[in-house]
């Protein structure tokens, strides 16, 4: 978790080092056109609002609610009419051994070869859903590349994972912490193959240059 923490900038700065690419591959393979002129925000902790009309009939929906969802995007790219999250993932390209040292793992990536992680694509759906924003990157860094992905908010998909985790969380309620049988959630089996499906038909990445630094704090300050 640490190292992702520190290198949250190097992902973000590669972005705007490369955004003449990224725009042109939001053009070209999303049809989504991103302004010359964008700026990039920090941005802090989000809550899905109860009165969200996707939230309606959930218990999610309800102002009592004690299990409120929340999120927090890496950044806001964002001019006047114009929006998009970022959310950067880095994998330390070291592993621990049992013996307690670190050997260096140069094959791995933040982001999968052929999908994206379905724990990915709930985040940035999530933080969509919290935020308001239509648009998201997921920006996978590495120290020798960085793969940029767009993803869009789900409506459809975000209105069944709500549905599926309320019947969760009730079951979840009396058993002290404890993970429900799955099996008994009307919906469930269907709802992750419907995830692994949208996963797969997300992988298309633009790669931009990998940009470096080193700082110890998550921004940079002027």
């Amino acid at each position: 978790m640490e190292w992702g923490l520190r290198h949250e900038m190097c992902g973000i700065a590669s972005v705007m080092h490369g955004l003449e690419q990224v725009q042109v591959y939001l053009s070209s393979e999303h049809q989504v056109i991103m302004p010359k002129e964008v700026s990039v925000h920090e941005q802090g902790l989000y809550f899905v609002s109860p009165f969200h009309p996707l939230v309606q009939d959930t218990i999610f929906g309800s102002p009592s609610n004690v299990v409120p969802l929340a999120a927090s995007p890496d950044a806001l790219l964002c001019c006047e009419g114009f929006q998009m999250l970022i959310e950067v993932k880095s994998a330390c390209p070291f592993s621990e051994r049992d013996d307690g040292t670190w050997v260096y793992s140069p094959f791995k990536r933040a982001l999968g070869e052929q999908c994206v992680q379905m724990s990915h694509f709930v985040q940035c759906q999530v933080q969509m859903l919290a935020t308001q924003v239509q648009h998201c990157l997921l920006v996978g860094w590495d120290v020798e590349e960085c793969k940029v992905l767009y993803v869009s908010f789900d409506g459809e998909w975000c209105k069944q994972m709500l549905s599926i985790l309320g019947m969760i969380l009730v079951l979840a309620a009396p058993l002290q912490g404890k993970c429900p049988d799955l099996s008994c959630v009307p919906g469930h089996a269907e709802f992750v193959e419907l995830t692994k499906e949208r996963c797969r038909a997300l992988y298309k990445p633009c790669t931009v240059a990998s940009a470096k630094g080193s700082t110890t704090a998550r921004w940079l300050k002027d």
